[in-house]
């Protein structure tokens, strides 16, 4: 792509050389992730974000507060560092490794095939912690690290590692309702995408190449893994981006955090309706 096919709204307006889908929530330009200020659950550009700590410094007077010491190691890492991400990656990686030392031992009691969730109840937790084959865990990894440093600055290091469990547990379980399997991290992956894609919408970016990155990612699951567990991680991760939305609103907090234990209860009640079924037939 040339220069004068470049469109700058889609560069960071202080690193132009840097592509960005992120737009600050305030002013509209487009930031990277090094100027992203992330304010409860809101991104501001550098400038938008001082001056709104500053009015914020002004509103509330000087009034003693208890400040929480954060552990010494944690002062050494950038504030929007994500550590969720990087442990996760560090899991994947060194279950990879143990698991290759002892000849993929591990996978029959950590996967979910098919019926093996009434025998093994268990996997369909552990599913999501699984590297895989060292195609899945270079592909898992890749995106996990690109979309994990976007989304876990964005929503926090909690409700981004919620995002993750809901999206994968929702993977198993479609795998085990489906007959399918869920044999890696891929489908917790596919809600973050889903996710990402969400995000980008609300700050009016244009989520083409995720739109791509889905469908590559959908023929992926169905090629080397399970359309199942794709379709499973994909819609758990869009509905629960969907409702952080709702919770962005400090009024409808309650209401979005009910709709989180609904849609845990409802893929643990489908679950559990489907092992009956099994056991009764």
């Amino acid at each position: 792509m040339t220069d004068a096919a470049r469109n700058p709204d889609d560069y960071c307006y202080r690193h132009p050389d840097r592509p960005s889908f992120v737009l600050c929530e305030k002013c509209g330009r487009t930031i990277c992730l090094e100027c992203q200020h992330h304010q409860n659950g809101h991104v501001y550009c550098p400038d938008d974000a001082v001056a709104r700590v500053s009015q914020m410094s002004v509103a509330r007077k000087s009034r003693a507060r208890r400040i929480r010491q954060r552990p010494a190691f944690l002062d050494r890492l950038p504030e929007n560092a994500p550590l969720v991400t990087y442990g996760i990656l560090g899991f994947l990686v060194i279950l990879f490794i143990v698991d290759t030392i002892l000849r993929y031992a591990l996978a029959p009691y950590l996967i979910v095939q098919g019926t093996s969730a009434l025998r093994q109840p268990w996997t369909l937790l552990t599913a999501m912690f699984y590297p895989g084959s060292i195609l899945t865990l270079l592909l898992s990894g890749v995106n996990l690290f690109f979309i994990g440093r976007i989304l876990e600055p964005h929503y926090g290091r909690s409700r981004y590692f919620l995002l993750y469990v809901v999206s994968g547990f929702s993977a198993a379980v479609f795998a085990f309702l489906l007959d399918g399997t869920s044999a890696s991290a891929y489908g917790a992956i596919v809600g973050l995408i889903a996710a990402l894609v969400i995000v980008a919408r609300r700050l009016g970016a244009n989520p083409l190449y995720l739109y791509i990155t889905c469908a590559i990612s959908a023929v992926l699951a169905i090629v080397f893994g399970s359309w199942q567990s794709f379709l499973g991680g994909f819609l758990a991760g869009a509905a629960v981006a969907a409702i952080y939305l709702i919770e962005d609103d400090t009024r409808r907090v309650g209401r979005a955090r009910l709709l989180l234990v609904v849609l845990g209860i409802v893929l643990v009640a489908a679950a559990f309706a489907r092992a009956l079924f099994f056991m009764g037939s």
